[in-house]
């Protein structure tokens, strides 16, 4: 439903057979907790907001009453304060969320127990949480535990770790090494690689842990020079889109373009499936280096060919579509087949 309401003035009964619902639980728990028992059947999409860690528990309980969804498809949890750990001793027992698809966490983990994953790990379709410790020892004992596999997993987005542990790179790493372990079907992933700038034997080390049937591939905070990209697109050979930090200085090496003649003498082609590069850009300024950059993969990638969406003539109606998708300090070098 649409029409915000403050449930302490409308009856419960008054608000049944509801299929979606977004809802903020402030201090009063119980309104939201007696809405969501009497609809939980019927629920296919539930967007809930907190304050207070506390308030977590009404999506789960009602008073003593235990509340499962058994058509919910999409559960999105969030804390205004993304940061926030909810770090909660919540605990469920049977089948509470079984046929869920999407899930999108911007709290802090909000069980200390298998509730989000427990018949979900064979059904989701989408997942974005934020690699705490609490989140991966969590998920880790699970799938130890159980033995399980996000078997239908399309689509997952690992955000920063919590702003105190944010030049520390060793959750993500961690989640990324133990999520490549248990989804095997995975095609879009965008992960956000906090901390100091990574040396390129490093990079290469996280290149190594992407799934090699990834189409899309977002990296966020992290700059990546040129060869970078050549290696990616080298690794990943169904890749069809990338979007990143652009590193123009890897353009400036004394060796540049021994490097570049000696790459385009012996990997051409060198990934038949990339069609579209979105640089996340700090100005306008950079815009040669892209320029630059996309000429070079349009060489390499046959393709890829360079043009900016919604500028360019003759750009087909899905990169025209692109261009109005994107967001701030962006813009899309889109293949133009």
């Amino acid at each position: 439903m649409d029409t915000p309401l403050l449930l302490q003035s409308v009856p419960a009964e008054h608000l049944a057979n509801l299929t979606s619902l977004r809802a903020s639980i402030v201090y009063d728990h119980e309104p939201v907790s007696r809405v969501l028992l009497l609809n939980s059947q019927w629920l296919q999409e539930l967007d809930v907001t907190f304050t207070t860690k506390e308030a977590v528990r009404a999506v789960v309980y009602c008073g003593e009453a235990s509340i499962s969804y058994p058509r919910l498809s999409k559960l999105v949890l969030a804390l205004p304060n993304q940061h926030f750990a909810p770090s909660v001793s919540l605990t469920t027992a049977g089948s509470v969320f079984p046929a869920l698809r999407h899930l999108h966490l911007t709290c802090g983990f909000p069980f200390s127990d298998d509730t989000l994953f427990r018949e979900s790990h064979a059904t989701l379709e989408y997942l974005h949480f934020t690699s705490d410790r609490y989140a991966l020892g969590v998920l880790d004992g699970y799938l130890k535990s159980t033995g399980a596999h996000f078997s239908s997993l399309r689509r997952l987005s690992i955000e920063h770790p919590w702003l105190e542990h944010r030049h520390d790179t060793t959750t993500t790493s961690s989640a990324m090494a133990l999520m490549s372990r248990v989804v095997p079907s995975l095609l879009n992933l965008s992960l956000a690689m906090s901390g100091p700038e990574l040396h390129p034997a490093e990079l290469i080390a996280w290149i190594g842990m992407f799934p090699k049937q990834l189409r899309v591939l977002t990296i966020k905070d992290q700059c990546i020079g040129i060869f970078d990209i050549i290696a990616l697109l080298k690794e990943l050979p169904l890749l069809e889109s990338l979007k990143c930090r652009f590193d123009e200085s890897s353009m400036e090496q004394e060796d540049f373009a021994s490097q570049l003649g000696e790459l385009q003498a012996a990997s051409v082609p060198l990934n038949t499936s990339f069609k579209r590069w979105i640089p996340l850009k700090n100005g306008w300024e950079l815009r040669g280096r892209f320029d630059q950059c996309a000429e070079i993969l349009a060489g390499l990638c046959p393709n890829f060919s360079y043009g900016e969406t919604g500028q360019t003539s003759g750009a087909p109606a899905s990169a025209q579509r692109a261009s109005s998708e994107l967001e701030d300090g962006e813009f899309s070098i889109y293949s133009l087949l």
